[in-house]
């Protein structure tokens, strides 16, 4: 039998909301908390339901573009 003993660790964290990008609530208090912990990473892993494709794509790029897969909302959340 083989023992893992230098384990990775991993966050789930889920988007909830859209409006959680400019609301200022319990839930958004506890997401800059968790970053303010979190000041020292290696890697952050994305992964979105809201995409549909053929294959895997992986990318290591420092500034990607935001898609807006919704609508309905406030406008600010189409500005940010």
């Amino acid at each position: 039998m083989h023992t893992l003993t230098n384990l990775t660790p991993a966050l789930f964290v889920s988007h909830g909301s859209p409006m959680n990008a400019i609301a200022e609530n319990d839930y958004t208090k506890d997401l800059n908390m968790i970053g303010v912990q979190l000041n020292s990473l290696d890697a952050i892993l994305v992964i979105s339901a809201h995409w549909e494709t053929n294959g895997i794509a992986i990318t290591n790029s420092e500034n990607l573009s935001t898609y807006h897969d919704f609508g309905g909302f406030s406008e600010e959340l189409y500005t940010k």
